[in-house]
């Protein structure tokens, strides 16, 4: 398990050592898209996916204001996801999807295989604008140049996407281990191990300073996402319960996979519900 860790953390840093050698797209899609009925395992309905364009698309470009922009992201995206699948020991197609107006992200597990994450577009538009407006500030208060040091490589993405693409492999990991959807309870638990993941980044960057960005981003990206709608089908859990449960994840710290499930599942059970 160590020799695992030691190679996960190798890969990390070897990825992010080649930002400027690395494919512009999305290297995890594999031009294939979800066959037959499936198991949905969220972060929407199973109604309203049949009804969107789940066609993948490997660059961000669309959304994007310029194609240098594009690039970047892509390489932020990509980096993440290949992170993040190696983390969950899960194999899914990743690509981009038109998410129209409405920001989602969801995974698709149909039982042969490890199946898909989609992440929209406008999602992740909506996600790398508040990392650039918070970035260039802080490195206006530091006097540092901002297109210098994404040139040189030496400025990571926003974290909120990367806790996003580990909540939807949580989503297949839960289908792989047969656990019964329950809307809320998944949701919580996919954020509870998003956490989890999340802090590993803390382990590989061993920085105080990314330590606070990685948590801002986290805690953002599924506080703001939770909601008060008790009685429908597709709540999330509320602001609170998504806090909680993505920092309960998150301190776990530097456990294997199947410590950290075992743990999510004990969490999952006190939930009720």
């Amino acid at each position: 398990m160590k020799n695992k860790k030691q190679l996960l953390t190798l890969f990390f840093l070897i990825f992010t050592s080649f930002y400027d050698c690395y494919s512009q797209k999305m290297s995890t899609n594999l031009g294939t898209s979800p066959q037959g009925e499936g198991n949905h395992e969220g972060c929407m309905s199973l109604q309203f996916l049949s009804s969107i364009n789940q066609t993948p698309i490997t660059t961000i470009r669309k959304w994007a204001e310029t194609q240098d922009q594009a690039d970047m992201i892509d390489r932020f995206v990509s980096i993440g996801a290949q992170y993040a699948i190696a983390r969950f020991e899960i194999t899914p197609n990743v690509a981009y999807y038109n998410d129209g107006i409405s920001p989602n992200a969801f995974a698709y597990f149909n039982g042969s295989d490890d199946g898909i994450i989609r992440i929209g577009g406008k999602l992740v538009q909506a996600e790398f604008q508040l990392w650039r407006q918070d970035f260039f500030e802080q490195c206006r208060k530091l006097g540092l140049d901002p297109y210098q040091l994404l040139n040189a490589g030496k400025a990571g993405g926003t974290y909120s996407i990367d806790a996003i693409i580990a909540h939807e492999c949580a989503h297949i990991l839960q289908a792989k281990m047969g656990v019964a959807r329950n809307s809320r309870n998944n949701e919580l638990q996919a954020d509870f191990l998003a956490g989890w993941h999340m802090a590993e980044y803390i382990r590989v960057f061993q920085s105080e300073a990314k330590k606070f960005r990685i948590l801002e981003d986290g805690i953002r990206a599924f506080y703001s996402r939770g909601d008060y709608q008790f009685n429908s089908p597709q709540h999330h859990g509320t602001p609170e319960q998504r806090y909680n449960a993505f920092i309960e994840g998150f301190k776990l710290g530097d456990v294997s996979l199947i410590t950290a499930w075992n743990k999510s599942m004990e969490y999952r059970r006190k939930l009720g519900g």
